[in-house]
């Protein structure tokens, strides 16, 4: 028996634990056939449904861990498809949006569970989804881990600080270098032979001034 057609509503989103997926070809070109349990719909995780849905979504498969490749259809041809890379665990939020006096709908796809990369903030409300399907909200970050990435940053602007002093006062050690030289000239006296070691000169700002900024913030 075929499975279950879900045809996606405006704005109102769908929750699917998509166990296979697959490029077929539609009435308007190609589409993505969706097939797994879907929150309201399956009695069982047994009972899977099919979604379909446009098939350059399959970019967020892709950004969502899933892998190009070839299976064999029910008749036998290879066709292309992507597999999961945890067997069909992951749920995630199908939906169709469309926002008032918009002509057309725009279908978007992400995890239920918020993309590993961009984490939801403790208590930013999703779009109206239903609590079944709304993403859970990232972990606080330990106070220890707070501390430490403060002392970093901290760190990292005193090295930028440090640094710039010192590429300054080389500036002004060269200056001073030259003043010598076309005062020698003017007066028609030998030039004095001045040499600058600019990478000793500014290691040795830098170093100095870089450690007494660490024991200023106790680091």
């Amino acid at each position: 028996m075929p499975a279950q057609i879900v045809k996606l509503a405006p704005n109102v989103p769908v929750a699917i634990r998509i166990v296979y997926c697959d490029v077929v070809e539609g009435q308007y070109g190609q589409q993505l056939k969706l097939k797994g349990e879907c929150k309201g719909v399956s009695p069982t995780a047994k009972d899977l449904v099919t979604v379909y849905v446009p098939v350059d979504l399959a970019a967020d498969l892709v950004r969502g861990g899933w892998t190009p490749e070839q299976r064999e259809g029910p008749d036998g041809t290879q066709g292309d498809s992507y597999k999961s890379p945890n067997k069909g665990q992951t749920w995630w939020v199908v939906e169709k949006r469309q926002a008032a006096g918009e002509k057309y709908a725009k279908t978007e796809m992400r995890p239920e569970a918020g993309w590993p990369d961009e984490p939801v903030a403790l208590g930013e409300p999703d779009d109206g989804l239903p609590p079944d399907v709304a993403p859970r909200p990232a972990s606080a970050p330990k106070p220890a881990q707070d501390a430490g990435y403060a002392k970093m940053k901290a760190l990292e602007a005193s090295a930028d600080e440090c640094l710039e002093w010192a590429l300054n006062a080389a500036k002004v050690a060269i200056g001073v270098a030259s003043r010598e030289m076309e005062a020698a000239v003017a007066a028609d006296k030998p030039v004095p032979d001045v040499k600058v070691d600019l990478g000793q000169l500014v290691g040795s700002l830098f170093g100095t001034r870089f450690i007494a900024k660490q024991r200023t913030m106790g680091l």
